[in-house]
C-alpha cells in the first residue's frame, strides 16, 4: 500500500486513471486498516485526485474518498479543511456524474457528523459560493441527511422543542 501511496503525487494523469485509481479503490474496498496512519494517506491520495480538472480522475478520487469516509466514519471529520474545497468544487463540476459523486462524499460526512456541527463549520462556508450548484448541492445534501438520518438521530423532535418549559 504504501508504494502506491507514495506514486500517487508524482504520477502523471494517464497512470492515476490507469493505474493507481483503480489500485486505489481495490485497496479501499478490501477494508481499511483501524490505524490512522495507514488510512489518512490513502483519503490525501484521494483528495488529491478529486482536485484534478479531467473526470477521468476526479470521479473515481471522489468514489473513493466516499468509500474511505464511509469506512473510516468521524475519525474523518478533522480533516474536513482538506475534504471541504474538493467535495465543493465537485458540486460545482459541470459533468453531472462529478456532482453525484461529490454529492455522495457530502452525505457520507454528514452521516458520521451526527450534529452536522463540523461539516457545516466547514461546508458552511460555500453556502455563499458563486455557483449556484455548489450551494444547490449543500442544501440538497443537508436536506437529503436531515430527511434519511434525522428521525433516528434527533428523536421525534417532540420533547426538543418547548416540552421543558412550563
Amino acid at each position: 500500500m504504501l508504494a502506491l501511496v507514495d506514486a500517487f503525487p508524482s504520477s502523471n494523469r494517464q497512470q492515476r486513471q490507469d493505474e493507481l485509481l483503480p489500485s486505489l479503490a481495490a485497496l479501499v474496498a478490501a477494508g481499511l486498516p483501524d490505524d490512522q496512519e495507514e488510512w489518512l494517506p490513502v483519503l490525501y491520495c484521494s483528495v488529491d485526485g478529486a482536485s484534478d480538472s479531467n473526470h477521468r480522475v476526479s470521479l473515481p478520487s471522489l468514489e473513493i474518498l466516499r468509500d474511505v469516509v464511509g469506512q473510516v466514519g468521524e475519525r474523518a471529520l478533522p480533516f474536513l479543511g482538506t475534504v471541504a474545497p474538493v467535495v465543493a468544487a465537485g458540486l460545482g463540476d459541470s459533468k453531472v456524474a462529478v456532482r453525484e459523486a461529490a454529492f455522495g462524499v457530502l452525505v457520507a460526512l454528514l452521516a458520521v457528523d451526527y450534529e452536522f456541527k463540523v461539516t457545516l463549520e466547514h461546508m458552511g462556508a460555500y453556502l455563499g459560493h458563486r455557483s449556484w450548484r455548489v450551494r444547490a448541492g449543500l442544501v440538497d445534501g443537508l436536506g437529503s441527511t436531515l430527511q434519511h438520518f434525522g428521525a433516528s438521530v434527533y428523536g421525534s423532535g417532540h420533547d426538543q422543542v418547548g416540552e421543558n418549559e412550563p
